[in-house]
């Protein structure tokens, strides 16, 4: 039986998501607990700057390329009535603001 795992803060929060705020993913079904730290990453997306450097410098555009990695998050669930699970997901230490984010979930979640 699939599941499906929708994003349960609103959109407009998401877009405005404060740096300490949690995550909440509704998964419709029982989950094996123990996986999640395993299956659910949060990373920091990828971007590309052209800035000007400083002298001697200043005559070429510097290209930086910043290399981010996954971002330790506090996972803890939920079950109710109805079997339908929601996971927390708050990050331990506070996002970079004007960064964007990205929460991937594996499809070995069972």
């Amino acid at each position: 039986m699939a599941i499906t795992i929708t994003i349960d803060n609103p959109e407009s929060e998401i877009s405005a998501l404060p740096l300490t705020q949690s995550i909440y993913l509704k998964v419709s079904g029982l989950i094996e607990v123990l996986q999640l730290n395993a299956t659910i990453v949060l990373f920091r997306l990828q971007e590309d700057k052209l800035v000007s450097l400083a002298e001697p410098y200043s005559y070429n555009l510097g290209y930086i390329k910043e290399q981010f990695d996954t971002i330790d998050i506090d996972i803890t669930t939920t079950v109710d009535v109805n079997n339908i699970t929601t996971i927390k997901c708050t990050p331990k230490q506070p996002l970079n603001p004007d960064s964007k984010y990205a929460i991937y979930v594996s499809k070995d979640l069972s």
